[in-house]
């Protein structure tokens, strides 16, 4: 098999496995139960540390993207070329339903119940007094402020300072959904995983 096909099919299942963690991982941290509500803190802190452990796991591998948006930027930034961005938006996508559909086998019918959740189970929803409008004005602001992180961590000029990247990317994500979560009710900042729901 020639080098950069098998690199491609490395890159591919570490997409599918890392963005198939983050939507399992990250969603089952963020459900609630009837006997325990999930806080906007308590989500933040769970996909940080989720984030973390993909980025740690997989960064080697593909880079770990876990994300569409990252991927094109990525292609944008010269580091992967668009054939195989296009590899990775696949996999995310193939991953992020994946995870979605090992939610719906292991966890609990009720919590995955469309009236118990009223929209659904970690679905992105903006929150009552927030418009489509607002809403995507907010997922846009969070998706470039997390992509213009990943561009300074990609520079050549913080090559040195690799030994943080997981801890930098999980802290950033964790704050970000945590802004969001307050302002929607699902899992923002994730677009594969907006797909895998639909």
């Amino acid at each position: 098999m020639h080098s950069s096909v098998r690199h491609a099919v490395k890159c591919f299942f570490a997409e599918i496995l890392g963005t198939g963690l983050l939507v399992f991982l990250g969603c089952m941290g963020c459900s609630s139960t009837v006997n325990s509500i999930t806080s906007p803190l308590q989500a933040s802190i769970n996909v940080s540390l989720v984030v973390m452990m993909i980025v740690q796991s997989f960064g080697c591998i593909s880079g770990a993207h876990i994300n569409p948006m990252i991927t094109l930027a990525a292609c944008v930034y010269d580091l992967v070329s668009i054939p195989l961005g296009l590899v990775y938006v696949c996999a995310q996508v193939l991953g992020a339903t994946l995870g979605y559909g090992l939610l719906k086998v292991l966890l609990p019918a009720y919590i995955m119940d469309v009236a118990y959740n009223d929209h659904g189970f970690c679905v992105t929803v903006p929150a009552k007094d927030i418009t489509v409008a607002q809403a995507f004005g907010i997922e846009f602001i969070i998706t470039s402020v997390f992509v213009m992180v990943c561009c300074g961590i990609w520079d050549p000029r913080s090559a040195n300072l690799i030994d943080s990247v997981a801890l930098r990317l999980g802290l950033t994500v964790g704050g970000l959904v945590g802004i969001a979560r307050l302002l929607d009710a699902g899992p923002a900042t994730h677009n594969a995983a907006v797909l895998a729901h639909c």
